[in-house]
């Protein structure tokens, strides 16, 4: 992990939990394109993601953007490409997601962005699958903040989805509550 070369700043001295935002943000993609990151060194760090390109100065050239927007002291750090895991693409606009009754009535329909890769539909799930992920990448004080907003939707009548996906992965709940956790600013 190095800092882009064409930009002015100084490589930052930072920790280990930046560095593990930072190969957690990088491994997310997963798409054989190369891609930076923008952010803070300090917690919770606020890392802003380019878009993928095949060619580096392209992808530098967006975080060079993004750091021109950004408000504080923030670092570019990359070039990252992290390859496919080769599984198979599937083509969609979107994921429909509809809760039905034995008599084939629906209860809830919900429409879900192409860039969805989990959903959790109980607080139960959510503690299994996302709590542990979110405590050991953010600490139990971000951990607990998502796992609120999750339990608001999960709750809700008709319940909602909590999901991750976004570009640089976020959490959302159907709600229409958004955590940015690796992309932009929280709403």
């Amino acid at each position: 992990m190095f800092q882009s070369q064409s930009s002015e700043d100084t490589i930052p001295d930072f920790n280990a939990d930046l560095a593990k935002r930072l190969a957690e943000a990088a491994d997310s993609f997963r798409d054989n394109l190369t891609h930076y990151f923008v952010c803070d060194k300090k917690y919770p760090y606020d890392v802003h993601c380019t878009a993928g390109y095949e060619v580096a100065k392209d992808a530098n050239d967006e975080a060079v953007t993004i750091k021109a927007g950004l408000i504080g002291e923030n670092f570019i750090f990359g070039p990252y490409k992290t390859a496919s895991q080769g599984e198979a693409e599937i083509e969609y606009d979107s994921i429909q997601l509809r809760f039905m009754r034995a008599d084939n009535t629906e209860v809830y329909c919900e429409t879900l962005p192409n860039d969805v890769d989990a959903i959790i539909l109980s607080t139960s799930a959510y503690d299994k699958f996302f709590l542990p992920y979110y405590t050991r990448l953010y600490g139990a004080v971000v951990a607990a903040a998502l796992r609120a907003d999750a339990i608001t939707a999960l709750t809700a009548t008709p319940r909602k989805s909590v999901r991750h996906g976004g570009r640089g992965k976020t959490l959302q709940s159907g709600t229409g509550g958004t955590r940015h956790i690796a992309g932009n600013s929280e709403k």
